[in-house]
């Protein structure tokens, strides 16, 4: 994932990816706030190095199966209602370790 991130971030534009399935994948709550940050256009220059970067194109999220905690859910739902997924359709997020308390906050984004 730190992979990822990076290229994501290295990137010299937003990149067109639409779909992007992570699932099976055990990721915690500071990887999914790393992701979190290349998702958006620029929303974090610390960690976004160009300013361009980022896949606001991103319209389907898999993250089955990923081991999520209530945390690392309410830090996508923290994104999401920031605006940094403009064009997010669909987030799986079947079959992972969170208890619900996060639902409050993917319903207010």
């Amino acid at each position: 994932l730190n992979s990822l991130c990076a290229a994501i971030a290295r990137a010299p534009g937003p990149l067109r990816v639409e779909v992007l399935n992570l699932s099976e994948n055990s990721l915690s709550h500071s990887e999914i706030r790393a992701l979190s940050h290349v998702f958006g256009v620029a929303s974090f220059p610390t960690i976004v190095s160009c300013p361009n970067a980022g896949i606001p194109h991103l319209r389907v999220l898999n993250l089955r199966e990923c081991g999520l905690s209530d945390g690392a859910v309410e830090v996508i739902a923290e994104s999401m209602g920031k605006g940094e997924r403009p064009k997010l359709e669909e987030l799986d997020l079947e079959r992972n370790s969170f208890e619900g308390r996060c639902l409050r906050s993917l319903g207010g984004a």
